[in-house]
């Protein structure tokens, strides 16, 4: 018995040390698994950076297009005001100008009040106007290609009952059109 208890105790210990060396090799490759994970996270970042990048740089061709090849400046992606108001006025000035330059009426323009704490300098305006489709078309255009940054959040599009009436014979249909613009000013130092 005492050779079986001998066999049976070398066993023992063979089997306590593949453990050890088993757990042993856990640990010493452990952080290069993790590594690893940092390595795929990191190029799927640079990849992420790459792709915005190159977003970036046609966005800004874009608006050197849309200004006749001069250089835009960063603080020209923002609404001109010292106060959401200010910059309310501005946003509604820009966009009723907008629709008559593509040959529509505007119906009612209304700054709307930003939200108390939730992004301070967002200036929203909500814009109901009459045009046609082809100036719709345009009056978008220009609001998703120049400066400052203009966003359309929501939008809604109706035939205009007159518009119904003499479809035939006027050719151009005419729409009933709202939505809600939005843009950013730029921070001032007091807000």
């Amino acid at each position: 018995m005492t050779g079986g208890q001998t066999m049976m105790q070398k066993l023992t210990t063979v089997g306590v040390l593949v453990a050890v060396l088993v757990v042993a090799l856990g640990l010493a490759v452990a952080p290069y698994v993790r590594l690893f994970g940092l390595f795929e996270e990191t190029a799927t970042t640079e990849d992420l950076v790459a792709t915005l990048d190159r977003r970036v740089d046609m966005q800004t061709k874009l608006f050197q297009k849309r200004a006749g090849g001069a250089s835009v400046r960063p603080e020209d992606a923002f609404i001109a005001g010292e106060t959401i108001g200010i910059a309310g006025a501005n946003l509604q000035s820009r966009l009723a100008e907008l629709v008559s330059r593509n040959g529509g009426k505007v119906k009612t323009l209304l700054v709307v009040p930003p939200t108390q704490g939730v992004k301070p300098n967002l200036v929203s305006v909500n814009i109901v106007a009459n045009m046609t489709l082809e100036g719709l078309q345009g009056a978008l255009y220009e609001i998703e290609t120049s400066v400052p940054l203009l966003f359309v959040d929501n939008i809604a599009i109706s035939v205009a009952e007159r518009s119904r009436d003499r479809k035939a014979a006027a050719g151009a249909v005419r729409v009933d059109v709202t939505m809600l613009v939005s843009g950013y000013r730029a921070a001032s130092p007091q807000s």
